[in-house]
């Protein structure tokens, strides 16, 4: 019922139940993409709230997945991930350090060569819960919503926000070429299949 940092954040059970009940849920997710013949590849950002369950989940996973050479975990210890697919370069953080407008030169910094052989460049953190977009000489930061929950603290503080998650379509040519979004209904439980 703390943040990694020891802020009290509200729960709705104990520790080790939820934390069984997000290992379960994104494992299903994973084999459900699998099914379709698909690969999947999981990458690890460790927030603020969680840097020691986030390393822990991806532990876990990479474990369930050994053996399957169709998933793949990037469980390494930098909290900046990146994925180049084709001309495009994606990157992850989960956004609480630093701020927006160097996270590109940071990208340029950390991975020269995969920013050298690329033209898109995409950054997405989350952290505030909303969407924003920004676009520093043509790399766009994107801040991502989250499907948690508004708890007690963010509603009190009027950090109230959208409930929703977004997939991005990338083309390995042309760059971000489709999104898709699924709001979640207020008042009612995620985890239902």
């Amino acid at each position: 019922q703390t943040t990694t940092a020891g802020t009290r954040v509200d729960t709705d059970s104990r520790y080790p139940k939820v934390y069984a009940a997000v290992v379960s849920e994104i494992m299903w997710a994973i084999r459900t993409i699998r099914r379709t013949g698909a690969r999947v590849r999981v990458i690890i950002v460790p927030g603020n709230h969680d840097t020691a369950s986030c390393f822990t989940i991806g532990v876990a996973l990479g474990l369930a997945f050994e053996n399957d050479d169709a998933v793949t975990v990037d469980n390494s210890p930098n909290p900046r991930k990146v994925y180049a697919f084709g001309k495009c370069l994606v990157g992850w953080e989960h956004g609480h350090l630093g701020t927006r407008s160097k996270r590109p030169l940071t990208m340029a910094v950390e991975y020269p060569d995969l920013w050298g052989s690329t033209e898109h460049r995409e950054i997405h953190t989350g952290h505030v819960h909303h969407t924003v977009v920004e676009d520093f000489q043509s790399v766009i930061v994107r801040q991502v919503a989250s499907l948690g929950p508004n708890d007690a603290w963010h509603q009190k503080n009027l950090f109230m926000a959208q409930r929703n998650v977004e997939a991005f379509i990338w083309n390995k040519e042309n760059g971000l070429i489709g999104t898709c979004q699924y709001v979640a209904p207020s008042g009612r439980r995620l985890l239902q299949r």
